[in-house]
């Protein structure tokens, strides 16, 4: 048994001894110049010793986010500004507008029109869209995105409680593959109880985006 364990702590010793000798002769040294031992310049944060996590600064990509729309002739881009946080946000939500400029019928989501004629969009398809124009979005009206980096926008209005509230919920996505090539998704759901019977309104859009901006 003795010379079981005596032969076990020879062995163990000799291959700690080994293994000390490879890693030792397998590392990696580096002069005050950055060189390594066979002459190859060494990236200052790579060197062994100066890995150390306390002193490694992570450097992003600086975001970089524009938003454009397209032009119903030819089809031109043009340059909107990507306000995530914009002025009157608060009121972006009620049915009478941002300045209380339309006549609506009852509670967030029931049809609605402009008080002030020249603020009338165009002729919808049918007479019967143009009350919905807060749901109904042409596609001169929709927001492409562009950005180096993934963009999400997320959005939740509520008011009132569970027999008279109203409640909305919006979501937008974008995410550029290259220079050239976008997608995205939105969501915009809605469910307004309202405060008298057959009142309540409810709707659900979504839609899938992409866009390609190239010479071709």
């Amino acid at each position: 048994m003795r010379r079981i364990l005596l032969l076990y702590i020879i062995f163990s010793v000799i291959g700690l001894t080994t293994v000390h000798a490879q890693f030792d002769n397998g590392r990696q040294r580096v002069d005050e110049n950055g060189y390594d031992q066979y002459g190859n310049q060494v990236d200052p944060a790579m060197i062994p010793d100066r890995l150390d996590s306390a002193n490694v600064e992570v450097q992003g990509l600086p975001p970089k986010l524009y938003m454009w729309r397209i032009n119903n002739q030819l089809g031109n881009r043009t340059i909107i500004p990507a306000d995530t946080a914009y002025h009157h946000f608060q009121n972006s939500n009620l049915t009478e507008g941002l300045t209380g400029h339309y006549n609506y019928l009852a509670n967030m989501g029931s049809p609605r029109m402009s008080r002030i004629f020249f603020e009338r969009r165009d002729p919808e398809p049918t007479i019967f869209m143009e009350p919905f124009s807060s749901f109904f979005i042409r596609p001169t009206e929709f927001n492409f995105t562009n950005s180096n980096v993934p963009y999400t926008n997320l959005t939740y209005h509520k008011a009132g409680n569970k027999i008279n509230g109203e409640e909305r919920f919006k979501s937008y996505f974008s995410v550029n593959v290259n220079k050239k090539l976008a997608f995205g998704f939105n969501i915009d759901y809605l469910y307004g109880r309202g405060y008298y019977n057959n009142q309540n309104t409810a709707y659900f859009n979504a839609a899938i985006f992409g866009s390609y901006i190239g010479d071709r």
